[in-house]
């Protein structure tokens, strides 16, 4: 028996050792891609496969600009078959086509065991796309993402909108969107996103649409990059016979058909016009867009040494942060103080709107009636083609001199009446003379009273708040982190209260501005983009923070009741709301809790 188990384990040690010469000498290394031709709608799935080999490090892309290329899990097979050992092993790739054009992707190179191998070149042709919404749709394609821009050909520092819109037929969930870089351009956030319904061709699509604003701040060719959108979709099953299973196309009970997918807009030019050199005003200051220019005093009646406050104000659409300061004459009548300009941004609508507010102090120095002259800014309007000017009314103020009621008198005489009675006291100045023996006690303060002790440690406490409030507040202005984090508690139960007015007044969004609400929170918290975690990161980011295990599971479970009830219900319940605000209030709290506890 003991030499029958010898046999079996020398043969197998010589099986084992040899395989793996024999089958390194076979090892071969190819790349496949699904289709040659597509659109820059399109994503192609690259493969590149190794037989022969386990052991093998990662392929190495030669430089590829036409396509982004994004890896996309790997899958390894051993077989042992009548004595043959083989072993494959492919990494998958997702191409996202740049630009349209006949390409080729250069051969990849893989090392196996010390030894380079190459793939065949793969050669591929991008069209353009159909169009921002195809005429032709087939009912094969339940979603496509679209970029546009609302003008191509703007002036530098006119505004022109990027709006991205996703069309989808199915249920989507953990949806991240990625924008592109903006380079060359100056954004501005717009208010929340939309979603609509709009058919095409007889299809019933669900349109997300978001948009910001964009003003470009050089003139020539600007480039837009692609942008991406990454989410899990439900896969329709093809065959649907009669006894096919009646959940296998909802959501909730289809875990095992749900795909990932990328989606990647095409890349877009704006050529920028540079503004006209003719009539150019010696004041402008690359204001672009149409303003208006009001000036105005709280008080036209001023004491000297007093203040009043005069509010200049620039209204209109364009590019409203880059107003410059408006400069008023130097007069010997009166000084100006200026304080710090505010910006008012009103992001409803397709079109941003605005105000820049400059308050000045004007403090008169002699007696008079003084004029401050209006002042005037230069900018262009872009819907004439010319300069133009706004200017402010002029104002107008008298300055005082102290009233007599202010002046200090302790005695009045009155002339030409009899002497006796020339005088007549106002007012008294002379302590009243003590009559009491208690006069002559010791009148010191002592200064180990408790009250006076008490009363002494008010300036040195007000000191200390004054000095913590100051660090706190610098704190919050140099340290975004901490300011997003301390803040997020209170603005996400504001946006929850939010969400349920809205809904009361006929919104249908409930859950997706509850889901919001809380994503918005946890981005605070990370100092990231909260509206595109998706529930992967949430989980990863919560754990790696320390959060308690049944909060990070408590939270998992909330976001995926959210997304269900988002995509199954119609509409919901007054029971079912309440429950939801419910839930969402307390795990808020329990999350707050937690994130205290990790931080101290």
């Amino acid at each position: 028996m003991t030499s029958l188990k010898s046999i079996i384990f020398y043969v197998l040690l010589i099986f084992f050792l040899f395989v793996p010469l024999t089958s390194a000498s076979g090892i071969t290394v190819s790349a496949f891609i699904d289709k040659a031709e597509a659109t820059l709608d399109d994503q192609l799935n690259l493969s590149v496969t190794v037989n022969g080999a386990q052991k093998i490090s990662e392929p190495v892309f030669p430089p590829v600009k036409d396509f982004q290329i994004i890896p996309n899990g790997n899958s390894s097979e051993v077989k042992i078959i009548n004595g043959v050992f083989s072993a494959s092993k492919a990494f998958n790739y997702i191409l996202i086509p740049q630009r349209e054009g006949n390409f080729t992707i250069e051969q990849i190179r893989v090392e196996v065991q010390g030894k380079v191998y190459k793939t065949n070149p793969i050669n591929i042709k991008i069209s353009s796309s159909v169009a921002n919404e195809p005429k032709v749709i087939s009912e094969s394609k339940d979603f496509f993402l679209t970029a546009e821009v609302s003008n191509p050909n703007p002036y530098i520092n006119e505004q022109i909108n990027y709006i991205i819109r996703f069309y989808r037929k199915v249920p989507v969930s953990d949806a991240s969107l990625e924008r592109p870089n903006f380079e060359g351009f100056l954004m501005e956030e717009y208010g929340k996103e939309k979603e609509t319904v709009k058919v095409i061709d007889g299809n019933e699509y669900l349109v997300y649409e978001t948009k910001v604003a964009l003003f470009p701040t050089r003139p020539g060719k600007l480039g837009i990059p692609p942008a991406k959108l990454r989410f899990e979709a439900v896969k329709k099953s093809k065959n649907r016979g009669f006894f096919a299973d009646p959940f296998s196309d909802d959501p909730f009970f289809s875990r095992g058909q749900i795909e990932s997918k990328i989606l990647s807009t095409k890349t877009l030019e704006v050529q920028v016009k540079p503004l006209p050199k003719e009539n150019r005003p010696a004041n402008f200051a690359n204001l672009v867009g149409n303003f208006k220019f009001t000036a105005t005093l709280n008080k036209d009646k001023i004491k000297i040494g007093e203040s009043a406050t005069l509010t200049l104000e620039v209204s209109g659409h364009g590019n409203i942060r880059g107003v410059p300061e408006p400069s008023l004459k130097e007069s010997p009548d009166f000084k100006v103080y200026s304080d710090q300009p505010a910006t008012v941004i009103n992001n409803e609508g397709n079109i941003l709107t605005g105000k820049k507010i400059f308050k000045k102090a004007i403090i008169p120095l002699k007696e008079g009636t003084f004029h401050i002259p209006s002042v005037e800014i230069s900018f262009f309007n872009p819907e004439t083609g010319k300069y133009e000017k706004a200017i402010s009314q002029k104002v107008t103020f008298t300055g005082l001199i102290t009233g007599e009621d202010d002046k200090l008198h302790f005695v009045e005489n009155f002339k030409g009446l009899n002497p006796k009675e020339s005088i007549k006291v106002l007012r008294k100045d002379i302590l009243p003379i003590n009559m009491s023996i208690s006069a002559l006690k010791d009148q010191r303060l002592n200064l180990y009273d408790p009250l006076y002790l008490a009363f002494s440690m008010i300036p040195a406490l007000s000191y200390l708040s004054c000095l913590i409030y100051k660090k706190r507040k610098d704190r919050y202005l140099g340290d975004i982190k901490f300011a997003r984090s301390k803040k997020a508690f209170k603005e996400a139960k504001k946006k929850i209260k939010e969400a349920k007015i809205e809904h009361e007044m006929g919104k249908e969004d409930f859950c997706a501005d509850l889901s919001r609400a809380v994503r918005e929170y946890l981005g605070n918290k990370f100092n990231i983009t909260g509206s595109a975690l998706t529930p992967g990161e949430v989980l990863e980011k919560l754990e790696a923070a320390g959060i308690d295990k049944n909060s990070v599971e408590e939270t998992k479970k909330f976001l995926e009741k959210l997304e269900y009830e988002k995509f199954v219900s119609k509409t919901l319940s007054v029971k079912k709301i309440e429950e939801l605000l419910n839930s969402g209030k307390e795990l808020l709290k329990r999350l707050e809790k937690d994130f205290r506890r990790t931080t101290l």
